[in-house]
Order: structure tokens, then sequence, then C-alpha cells
């Protein structure tokens, strides 16, 4: 590498790089950084590199020592203040970190103007010498090995970075420097600084999305849309700056899965091709274990948007609010949706697999969004909040939760005009679903509907002036002959 660093434009040219995965801090903007003013001097007079942040300064001099001649870095490869090139550059970061030789993580850095290399953690006991005398060789000289506490494998603050998560799901080798070692991670193996050894099955796209699907490495769609829950789920434990970012940080993950799903359209963070699953999501209040108290919340924006509630996605997807989700996943789903019989709702188009009129794909990235409506065929019921607490219900809910979690964030739905039941059935007697919001707020909503997905789940709606509806919660069926409507009573519903 020059000892000037220059901005060089590659216009198709090939070459081996190091690209650089960080996270810049909350609300840090670079001293010395790509603008479209500063760009012909970047490739014409180089970068100051005293100047730059020491992250940046750091990833050049590791790529001396590793030999690297060029090195990616977001701050010098998309132009900040240009709008259309950091679109364009978003939609290609799958390549950007796909194709790059090496990964460097800096893991345990949240803030790139400290680095990540010398702030070395100092072990709570410090390592003992022992003194010994190997068997096998002539020497008659003692060595020295050092014990100590075992070395967390914990990556560091970058784990929870929306933008870094992605990065790393697609490097196919990275050296972290995690909060208390280095490790190597390629196809074959992860390799830590303390001797721990991890082999993996090489060639599997599926856990490394470096790796394009191919007709050689097909899998069942189910495996490949399983794999997407589980990411997800992972993904929404992740924070971003300027939330109206997340689909382009979502961008690079969500095109490796559109080429194994063999074009299936992205609607706002769901597949088409499994649509009623991917809208059963729900608020992770209900699961007993890790993030479960973390609330669902509106996404608030920054800058010019600084503090004001924004609406980045439609009510029905996940990536419309932020914070922990479930997916409807394990076995018992599966078994659900093996069978078509079990759904109680299909789409509007005669095509049977069209949900929306509306285009939305994984290059979606710039706010504000276009419109993504879902035209489903289903029953609407009208339900209302029960003044009955769900702890005095006396029944097990069909939801496998926590019971503890259930009577603590869930409430019974009672039945709104339904003349089959008599006033002799009591307050328990008119119970026919268990809901929950997607957020605190929505409590306060009054007119409630409920559309079934499934046998056994669906969505709380509410109707907006327009005519539309929009999505508040999601409920538990627990009277079917409520919702098991004939077919006279299907509607053309519109979730906005």
């Amino acid at each position: 590498m020059n000892s000037t660093p220059k901005l060089l434009v590659t216009q198709g040219r090939k070459a081996t790089y190091l690209a650089l995965s960080y996270s810049w801090g909350l609300g840090v903007r670079h001293n010395v950084q790509l603008l479209k003013r500063t760009k012909e001097t970047f490739q014409h007079e180089g970068i100051v590199e005293s100047a730059m942040t020491l992250s940046h300064q750091e990833t050049l001099q590791v790529a001396r020592m590793l030999g690297y001649r060029y090195v990616w870095i977001d701050a010098f490869g998309i132009i900040q203040d240009d709008k259309d090139d950091w679109a364009t550059q978003s939609r290609q970061i799958a390549d950007v970190y796909g194709n790059a030789d090496l990964t460097l993580i800096a893991g345990k850095s949240d803030d790139s103007r400290q680095g990540f290399i010398k702030n070395v953690p100092r072990p709570r006991v410090p390592h003992c010498p022992i003194q010994y005398r190997s068997p096998v060789t002539s020497t008659s000289e003692d060595s020295t090995c050092y014990i100590g506490l075992q070395l967390t494998k914990a990556t560091g603050p970058v784990e929870k970075r929306a933008w870094c998560f992605q990065e790393l799901n697609l490097s196919r080798r990275k050296v972290t420097f995690s909060v208390q070692q280095l490790s190597f991670k390629c196809r074959h193996s992860n390799i830590y600084e303390d001797g721990a050894y991890v082999a993996h099955v090489p060639g599997n796209w599926l856990r490394d999305l470096s790796i394009r699907p191919s007709a050689d490495r097909k899998v069942e769609p189910m495996d490949v849309l399983k794999h997407w829950y589980e990411l997800t789920m992972q993904y929404s434990l992740t924070d971003v700056f300027d939330p109206t970012d997340n689909f382009a940080t979502l961008c690079g993950v969500a095109k490796r899965f559109q080429e194994a799903l063999q074009g299936s359209r992205y609607l706002a963070g769901i597949w088409e091709c499994d649509m009623v699953r991917g809208l059963l999501w729900k608020s992770r209040k209900l699961y007993l274990g890790p993030n479960s108290r973390q609330s669902l919340k509106r996404p608030k924006g920054v800058k010019r948007l600084e503090g004001q509630e924004i609406q980045r996605a439609p009510s029905w997807s996940w990536l419309a609010l932020t914070g922990p989700i479930i997916q409807a996943t394990g076995k018992h789903h599966d078994e659900v949706f093996s069978d078509e019989a079990n759904l109680r709702c299909r789409t509007l188009h005669n095509d049977g697999r069209t949900w929306t009129p509306d285009t939305w794909d994984p290059d979606v990235v710039v706010y504000p969004f276009p419109q993504c409506r879902l035209n489903i065929v289903g029953c609407i019921r009208e339900v209302s909040r029960s003044s009955v607490k769900t702890a005095n219900y006396g029944r097990r809910p069909r939801w496998q939760y926590s019971l503890a979690r259930i009577n603590d964030h869930a409430f019974l739905l009672e039945a709104v005009n339904d003349v089959k039941r008599s006033k002799d059935d009591g307050l328990l007697g008119s119970i026919v679903a268990i809901g929950l919001f997607d957020i605190e707020e929505q409590r306060s909503s009054r007119a409630l509907y409920a559309m079934c997905l499934t046998y056994e789940e669906g969505l709380m709606l509410e109707r907006t002036g327009d005519g539309y509806y929009r999505r508040v919660g999601v409920f538990s069926v627990e009277d079917d002959g409520y919702f098991s409507g004939l077919s006279s009573d299907m509607l053309s519903v519109t979730l906005i």
C-alpha cells in the first residue's frame, strides 16, 4: 500500500482488497470522509492519514502489515453527502463484503474515534506463569506457560449494530478484534487466540452468505425460509442510528435469500412465497428468555426528522417497529403451514401467489419508502377487550408460551354482536381469543377486528378512515366456532 492513501475509482477493475466492518459511534461524523467536494482531492493528492479517525488509521496499519494494497472503508467508499451514491453503494454491500479477501471486524469498539487495537482489556486476575520442561525435546532449559481465566468469545458492541450485522454475515474471511481476544473465521473453521477451534461443514451457503446460491448448492425452500426467520430474529436485536436505514442494512442479506428463493418477491421484510407465516411475527414479550422484557416501539427519526415518530414500513411488517420479535418457526408451525387446509385466508389476486399490486424488493433502501398494501380475502370478526383478567381465564391458552408472560402481557377478547351467544354464558362464555398488542400505545385502540390467518392464530386490526385496515397486534383463537365463517362471510381486506 502506498504510504499516502488515495481514493481509487475502480471503474470495473478487479483486485484483492481488505474491508472494514466497524461501528462509527452514536451520531459520529468523521473529520475526514468522502464528500462531493473532497473526491478530486482524495483521488489526486491523497488523504491526510493523521487526520483520519483512529479506527481508519489502524485499518491501514493492519492492511500494510498483511500486504494489502487496497482497502474498502465505507466512509471513503461512499460519497457521504450524495443520496444517489449512498443508495447505489448500499445495494452493492453483499458484493463488497462477499468479494473482500479479508474483513477486519472492529468488534470491541463502539466509537471509531477510539480505535480497536490499543484498548486491550486487563484480565480480572493476572495470568500465572508456570515453569515446565518438555519431555519430547532434548533441551535442558525450562519453558514457561501462562495459566489464566478462560477468555470470552464475545465479539463486542458491533454485534448490536444493524450495519455490522450483514457485514459479518456476508464476509467470507474475518479477523475479529473481540472483547478479549483475536479470532479468525473462514468457511472451514473458527480459530481463537486462546486455542479454541470450531470446524464447519464447507459449502453451506445458508451459514455463509458470501457464497451465492446455485444449482449445485440447492436446498429446500423451507430450509431457506427457516434460516431467514432465524436471522431476522437476531437482526431485530440490533440498533441503527438512523432508523430509515434499516432496509439498507438488510439489503445485502435479502438479496442472497431472494436468489435462493428463485425470485420470490420481498415485501417489506416478508417473502411472498411464505406470506401467511411471515405475517405472524409478534413481540418477544410472550417469550420466557433473553431480551423478552424489551418492548417493541415505533422508530423515531434523526437529523431533519429528529424526535418524530416515522412510518418506515407498512403496519403488517416486522420492520415497521424496533425491538426483538418472535417469528412463527419451530416444528409446530411447520406442521401447521405444511397443509393449506389449515389456512383461513388467501390472496385476493387470481394467480394465488400475488399478495400486493405494489412494487417492493431488496433494492428499496431510500426513505420515504413506497406504499405496500396487502390484498387479502378473509373472515373478519369484530371483538373487544374483556374486563376479565387473563389470569382468571381458567383454560390453558392455545399459545405455547409462558403462561406467566401471557397473563402479564396478553388480554382476553370478547365477541361483539354475536347473536348466537346467550346472556347466560357469562363473561367467560363470551371469550373468543387472547390478544397481544404490538406496542403499548395501541392499548387505547377501541374498535378491534380479528382476522384469522390460520385455524389457531391471526391478526388484530383497526379500521382506518379510508376503509383500509392497519395491524395492531396478533391473537390466538380460543373459540373456533366464532371464526369459522361461511364462504359468504369472506371479505376483501386491504392492509396498509
